[in-house]
């Protein structure tokens, strides 16, 4: 379609195209990082709930090329607002996704290495302007060793959360009925 249309196949646009996964045979969810009501980075995760030993050869999570849109971004749900109020910190933008439902300000990870990377750097300048900054990591080691990164970054006065499944969006998925906005916060 591309090559139909006389599209220079070696432009940023036409090489991300090009490289995308698709995920068959089950798709993906793509997720726009919005910052002030701008696209500035997309995300992709595989759009699949079961066995995972299913998935052989099939990438579970796909950004962008670095090298054609920068480094990954965190996803602030569309409740958040950067530097304001309370906020949750949470992995994946599922659990974004989930408190949003709920009308919970939150910003996903996403991928982005806290205070390793300029996005990382700018996501710690962002939360240290936060009344309130909750962690709610997933509950395994990574988890963790993230939240343990913020406390460090951002001092003794962050709330970490323990979810009851190993995040709130399989909380949610296992447990509909428990998992109310009451139960969250």
């Amino acid at each position: 379609e591309l090559g139909m249309h006389q599209v220079d196949m070696n432009l940023p646009a036409a090489r991300s195209l090009l490289q995308l996964p698709s995920g068959a045979p089950h798709g993906y969810l793509v997720y726009p990082h919005v910052e002030w009501g701008k696209v500035v980075y997309l995300s992709m995760r595989l759009a699949f709930v079961g066995d995972k030993r299913e998935l052989r050869g099939v990438l579970a999570h796909y950004n962008l090329p670095a090298d054609l849109v920068g480094e990954r971004k965190p996803y602030w749900n569309q409740t958040a607002i950067p530097g304001q109020g309370a906020v949750v910190v949470v992995e994946g933008q599922a659990d974004a996704v989930t408190l949003e439902q709920f009308g919970i300000p939150e910003v996903a990870l996403a991928g982005v290495k806290v205070g390793d990377t300029d996005e990382g750097r700018g996501l710690l300048r962002q939360l240290a302007k936060h009344d309130h900054v909750y962690v709610g990591l997933d509950c395994d080691d990574a988890g963790v060793r993230g939240a343990q990164a913020l406390a460090d970054s951002l001092g003794p006065e962050i709330r970490v959360v323990r979810w009851p499944d190993h995040d709130v969006n399989d909380w949610l998925m296992a447990s509909p009925v428990t998992c109310t906005a009451e139960a969250i916060e």
